[in-house]
């Protein structure tokens, strides 16, 4: 988030206090609840997913805590990087977790046991078929799109049809074959389905160069986000006002609102919550944290995991705080390796071999990750927050592909042959291979 990863400097605590709150506000948690949104949004359409909505699922605490722990975890790895380290940053945890599960259910032995101790154990496999019947459902005014796809070389490949019903089953999967021979179409079909699926924010997110000679799919997976403030910021308000970064103070357009929101202030982080929607009631939210007097990183590191779980003193104060627009393309390969998920990117030692078999053999095809990498963008004003986000994995088989077999077991003529022209040195035909003379 633009905000947060440019924040973690002391210097910021005296220009804002995210929450510089400019008194306590005594109102009821009634009081400060909106009065009508602004986008009046119906559900959404999703446009690949077949997870119908169930009043009954529910987010259960083992999916929640293995999301949350891989967001901090990628977060921190990546953030911590030489090309990151305080520059904005954004990406959607949820979305690259729901790829990866995606892959962790074709893989197996040691690949499959990295993949899931990254992911936050097998909850983050199991949780998610409920967890995404929830969420899409949850708040007729918001709007939140959540799309997978699995798109197979035909040349070379067929994914296992047991797989594609898993897949389809507890993700709601939209998996196809196309022809990757056909660079441009393949590429154009797949852009077109990240486009579509992030209201045409993300265009063009993969070229040509994804598709090698063994290639098996891409593993597409995009969320979508609208929604307006619970309580929004008036914009006759808004105002240039001065922001810490690592470079020195800036000049950014401030954010004020009158209302009251939920903050914490310690010694070592401001906090505030500020909610979306109005159908149901608490149930969206953007939670920002700025540390005091510690970086950014370190905070992820040392505290983040445990102020996420809530617990300290909460107060309810005015907001000021900066709008921003940022988006950002990212190879995940080096901070999912730093979170320990190595085997999986190892085109000799992968164990992925549950999603897809040799075109016309029916030999399992081992794949390995070969790309993974993932777009994301937000937009914050005063009526909302507009996010979106796309995770594409290319995994791609080892060695060549099988041959259909041509079995030898009638006589045969051969010819030793050399040269351009193919001179024969040595003929012969093959009447019993059991005869030596």
């Amino acid at each position: 988030m633009k905000s947060m990863i440019q924040s973690s400097y002391p210097s910021a605590t005296v220009v804002l206090c995210l929450v510089t709150m400019s008194f306590f506000c005594m109102q009821t948690d009634d009081e400060i609840r909106p009065k009508e949104g602004l986008l009046n949004n119906q559900t959404a359409s999703f446009i690949y997913n077949a997870i119908p909505g169930d009043e009954a699922a529910t987010i259960t605490p083992g999916y929640n805590t293995a999301i949350n722990s891989f967001a901090v975890n990628l977060l921190h790895a990546l953030c911590s990087s030489d090309s990151l380290l305080n520059k904005n940053l954004v990406i959607s945890p949820l979305n690259i977790s729901r790829n990866l599960a995606i892959v962790t259910e074709a893989a197996e032995g040691e690949t499959k046991q990295e993949l899931l101790t990254a992911l936050g154990g097998q909850e983050a496999l199991d949780g998610a078929k409920n967890a995404l019947a929830e969420l899409l459902y949850a708040d007729t005014t918001v709007i939140l799109q959540i799309a997978d796809a699995i798109w197979v070389n035909s040349s070379l490949y067929e994914l296992i049809p047991s797989y594609v019903s898993l897949a389809k089953s507890n993700y709601g999967v939209y998996s196809t074959a196309i022809d990757f021979t056909n660079k441009s179409n393949t590429v154009t079909t797949v852009n077109k389905w990240i486009e579509d699926n992030t209201a045409h924010n993300i265009k063009n997110m993969i070229n040509e160069t994804y598709i090698h000679p063994l290639t098996a799919c891409f593993i597409t997976s995009a969320i979508y986000f609208k929604a307006d403030w619970a309580s929004p910021f008036d914009i006759s308000k808004t105002t240039s006002g001065p922001f810490s970064t690592p470079r020195g103070i800036s000049s950014v357009t401030m954010m004020v609102s009158d209302e009251c929101f939920q903050t914490v202030i310690t010694d070592t982080y401001c906090n505030t919550r500020l909610y979306y929607g109005t159908d149901r009631k608490n149930y969206f939210f953007i939670d920002l944290y700025m540390p005091v007097g510690q970086s950014i990183p370190d905070f992820l590191q040392e505290q983040c995991p445990d102020v996420l779980g809530g617990g300290d003193s909460i107060a309810y104060r005015s907001v000021r705080m900066p709008k921003f627009v940022f988006e950002n393309t990212l190879d995940l390969s080096s901070a999912l390796k730093e979170i320990g998920i190595n085997l999986a990117f190892d085109a000799i030692e992968s164990k992925i071999t549950g999603m897809a078999v040799w075109k016309n053999t029916g030999v399992p095809a081992e794949l390995y990750i070969d790309t993974i990498v993932h777009c994301a963008g937000i937009r914050t004003d005063e009526e909302g927050t507009e996010a979106y986000a796309a995770t594409v994995t290319a995994l791609s088989g080892k060695g060549l592909a099988p041959a259909e077999e041509i079995i030898f077991n009638k006589p045969f003529i051969y010819f030793i042959r050399a040269g351009e022209n193919g001179l024969i040195l040595f003929a012969g035909i093959m009447n019993n291979p059991g005869e030596r003379s």
